[in-house]
């Protein structure tokens, strides 16, 4: 509730206290985690712990928990298991309530708990991995139309998981992707697909980013690795708007660099987030994809209707071509048409397919 800077300041004093009860064996290793290596009896540490807390308690003008684990080891138990031990009783610290130290006991339920979950993250991670290795995730392309001309003028890349015979949707695996850390492999391997897909069909694709990727600071430079000699034009890359304002100066800093090397740029899921007009106005996006929320029943509802219009052109005021999603029917599409959208995406447009169906080349255009 304090912000970022009171978060640094509380890390540095806790480690600051840290570094003197164990001067030698004291390591920050995520965060808000730290280790100590100590030789010391578990009434000692308990002792530490208890020195710990009313430091905290005491001095720190904030008032914080610390939650703590303990292993007793003989130099032989390997780093990730001992890694998992600590997390195990960390979890169990926190499950009790917090503000307390847990030393690792099998028996314990809550460190059960976690040990059998921990197995299981295990074995998804290993299947993310395989599946990466034996290409099992699949490009799917939904059409976007350009509601003047009514011809399909690019795909949006969307990615299935082909697990044996059953087609996962990525609302079941992606979050799991982004907690493993494996989103930065699975970003790389739908760009190098499509950029393959892009250049051999002649087309324009759209490929999502997520807020991690606006993060990797390797992947502007695998970006245009691929680039070869495709037409940057030919790609958008759409982020939606929280991710950008997850970390607004790197996000800009992001955008403006993909910018310069040639690509348009989508901001997907407009209107849901943290917008305002200063950001409306200064992001250098070239399409805004309005959230299908404020679409869906604008064929039905007067103040919906009336609504999105008034969204459309505050966005129209900024010089950006607009696109409207869950275009579900023929009515909601002449509304758009109406209103004067440019582009329109749902399933009465197309739905998503492993098949680009008249689109050999980019004088061949699908009319709806």
């Amino acid at each position: 509730n304090f912000g970022s800077l009171a978060g640094d300041e509380v890390l540095r004093f806790f480690a600051k206290k840290l570094q003197q009860i164990c001067p030698s064996s004291s390591y920050r290793v995520t965060s808000d985690e730290f280790v100590a290596l100590c030789r010391m009896q578990k009434s000692d540490i308990e002792k530490v712990y208890a020195s710990l807390r009313k430091e905290m308690t005491k001095n720190c003008r904030y008032y914080v928990t610390i939650s703590a684990s303990a292993i007793e080891v003989d130099g032989n138990i390997a780093y990730d298991e001992l890694i998992n031990k600590l997390l195990a009783g960390l979890y169990s610290a926190k499950k009790q309530g917090g503000d307390r130290i847990v030393f690792f006991n099998e028996q314990d339920r809550f460190i059960q708990e976690y040990l059998q979950m921990s197995k299981k993250v295990l074995r998804l991670r290993k299947n993310l991995e395989e599946a990466l290795e034996r290409d099992e995730f699949k490009l799917y392309f939904q059409p976007i139309m350009h509601i003047a001309s009514k011809e399909i003028q690019k795909y949006e890349v969307l990615v299935r998981w082909q697990r044996e015979d059953s087609l996962i949707p990525p609302s079941e695996f992606i979050p799991m992707v982004e907690k493993l850390n494996l989103i930065g492999r699975l970003t790389r391997y739908v760009i190098h697909k499509s950029f393959a897909v892009a250049r051999q069909k002649n087309i324009a694709l759209s490929i999502n980013l997520s807020a991690l990727d606006l993060l990797d600071k390797t992947l502007l430079h695998f970006i245009e690795s691929c680039l070869g000699n495709l037409d940057g034009s030919q790609i958008t890359f759409e982020i939606t708007e929280t991710a950008v304002l997850q970390d607004f100066t790197v996000g800009m800093e992001f955008l403006h660099k993909i910018k310069k090397m040639g690509f348009s740029i989508a901001i997907d899921d407009f209107g849901v987030g943290y917008s305002s007009l200063e950001y409306l106005r200064t992001i250098p996006a070239d399409f805004i994809k309005i959230d299908g929320a404020f679409i869906k029943n604008i064929d039905t509802d007067k103040e919906a209707l009336e609504f999105f219009a008034s969204l459309h052109h505050l966005i129209k005021t900024t010089g950006k071509k607009t696109v409207a999603e869950y275009v579900e029917n023929k009515d909601i599409l002449d509304k758009l048409t109406q209103i004067g959208i440019d582009y329109a995406q749902g399933y009465y447009v197309g739905k998503p397919s492993p098949y680009l169906k008249g689109m050999d080349n980019d004088k061949n255009p699908k009319r709806v």
